[in-house]
């Protein structure tokens, strides 16, 4: 894949006019933009198409955490909107993974439309061990989202979402036959904000992580296209 197609924007805003004013400023330099629920909540689902219109794929970052049924059900739904990929999270469990999996494809088949890319959300990117002893957790950070990418290749999802310090490990267990998205990369000069386990775009690439995401760095820049080139071409160099 070209490095604009690794990279994901997130869209880290609440107003449908600034995101159509960021597609625009982006001009369809990356593929792919991460659209959370604080945007579908405050704008619905007409955002979706606005952004597909623009000629964007989605990443929906739903993060589905519910029983089974329910949570099958909500990524089946998901599949009639043309996105190209949603996370649910791994906590959810064996059987509410598995079932996700198998609503898609039959949701999928009959609407003879091209299923999403199923990525399940590991240990989220502001946790860091501390965080993960006081819920009770025994595993430190790495060793849980390891065994959280086994039961997500067990139950049959296209990829997982961790921190790029837990990527490596799983891209050498894994290789091709998972997907890999991270998010918390800030370019060299970037604080980390509230993200806990952060790399650069540079660093990402000699992991051989698959997607990363970008979110403030580029939103919040002065000048967005020229941000978003800098690390493309970052990338370029060594991807």
């Amino acid at each position: 894949m070209e490095p604009k197609d690794r990279l994901i924007v997130g869209l880290d805003m609440s107003d449908s006019r600034e995101v159509e004013k960021l597609c625009r400023e982006l001009d369809n330099s990356v593929g792919i933009l991460k659209i959370g629920l604080e945007l579908i909540y405050s704008q619905g689902l007409d955002i979706l198409k606005m952004v597909r219109d623009l000629g964007y794929q989605i990443f929906l970052d739903a993060k589905f955490h519910d029983i089974p049924e329910q949570g099958s059900r909500s990524c089946a739904a998901v599949a009639k909107l043309g996105v190209r990929m949603v996370t649910l999270h791994t906590l959810g469990g064996y059987n509410m993974l598995h079932k996700s999996v198998e609503k898609v494809k039959e949701t999928s088949t009959g609407l003879d439309v091209q299923p999403p890319l199923l990525l399940g959300v590991t240990i989220l990117t502001s946790l860091d061990d501390s965080d993960l002893e006081e819920m009770g957790f025994r595993l430190k950070v790495q060793d849980t989202v390891v065994r959280l990418a086994d039961l997500a290749v067990r139950a049959g999802l296209d990829g997982i979402v961790c921190s790029a310090q837990e990527a490596s490990l799983i891209k050498a267990k894994y290789r091709d036959s998972l997907i890999v998205v991270t998010p918390g990369i800030r370019p060299a000069g970037w604080g980390s904000q509230d993200q806990k386990r952060v790399v650069t775009p540079a660093e990402a690439m000699k992991m051989g992580i698959d997607y990363i995401v970008v979110g403030r760095p580029i939103t919040e820049a002065q000048d967005r296209l020229a941000a978003t080139r800098a690390i493309l071409e970052e990338m370029r160099g060594l991807s």
